[in-house]
């Protein structure tokens, strides 16, 4: 079966940290596991599944919703971090990345991207930066910095979504 090019999957494809998700798999009793909806492919990408959008391509503003956990385990347990959920908020392309359940959002990652729509219709967001806030630091166990780059992200949608608009 061929393997689909990041840029051909609809959801969020994003590896969160590369050095973190290898660190977790390699220490002992270390694993990751997804689940609802989340899936990976080739390269460490996670992708997580479109769930809901409200964009306005003119302005550059909105919400993009994506439905699926990943839960790294390490240390026999010492180590646990779930990113759920992710949601990214833009006002004029930049903005935030947040993930965790609808009563309790953490922001993990201000953000900037570049918005086009791809040859075959879908709406495409594409990360410019994407780095590690204040409230990411104890979250992913107070390894990173502030301001420490996350991995690029690539967010598709299905074209013809009444959310997306110009």
């Amino acid at each position: 079966m061929p393997t689909l090019p990041r840029t051909a999957l609809h959801g969020l494809s994003w590896p969160v940290k590369q050095s973190f998700a290898r660190y977790t798999a390699a220490s002992p009793g270390g694993g990751i596991d997804l689940g609802h909806g989340a899936s990976v492919v080739p390269g460490w990408d996670l992708v997580f599944a479109p769930a809901t959008a409200r964009f306005d391509a003119a302005s550059g503003d909105g919400e993009i919703g994506f439905a699926g956990s990943v839960r790294y385990t390490g240390h026999f347990g010492a180590l646990e971090v779930t990113v759920r959920d992710p949601l990214l908020r833009l006002t004029a392309g930049t903005g935030v990345l947040e993930i965790g359940e609808p009563d309790a959002r953490l922001i993990l990652a201000t953000v900037s991207c570049a918005y086009s729509v791809g040859d075959d219709g879908a709406s495409v967001w594409e990360s410019l930066t994407c780095t590690l806030t204040a409230s990411g630091i104890a979250f992913l166990g107070g390894v990173y910095e502030q301001g420490t780059p996350l991995d690029p992200f690539s967010a598709r949608l299905a074209p013809g979504g009444s959310a997306v608009g110009s």
